[in-house]
């Protein structure tokens, strides 16, 4: 597993090359490549799908429960890690005080 900070721009980096924004606001402080886990991480996260969306649902949609929620977890792992050069990645932010 890799790590790979982003917030310490060199030239030709991947913090050159991030958008301006993650999780809609951010971009990630650091990534971890999770190319080899990433199957793994998305069944886990479907074994909760009860929580996901549910097209015989009466409930309000939220984030988690559209229809392409699911789908924008992997998108996401996928372009990060295209910025590093890998299938995918875990971005993470750190809020510093």
């Amino acid at each position: 597993m890799r790590s790979t900070t982003l917030n310490r721009p060199t030239k030709n980096s991947a913090a050159d090359r991030c958008p301006p924004y993650f999780s809609r606001r951010y971009c990630p402080s650091f990534i971890v490549d999770i190319s080899d886990f990433l199957k793994k991480k998305m069944d886990a996260i479907r074994a909760h799908r009860s929580q996901f969306f549910d097209p015989n649902s009466t409930e309000p949609e939220t984030m988690l429960t559209s229809k392409t929620y699911l789908d924008e977890i992997e998108n996401r792992s996928r372009f990060y890690g295209s910025l590093i050069g890998v299938a995918a990645v875990e971005p993470f932010f750190v809020h510093k005080r």
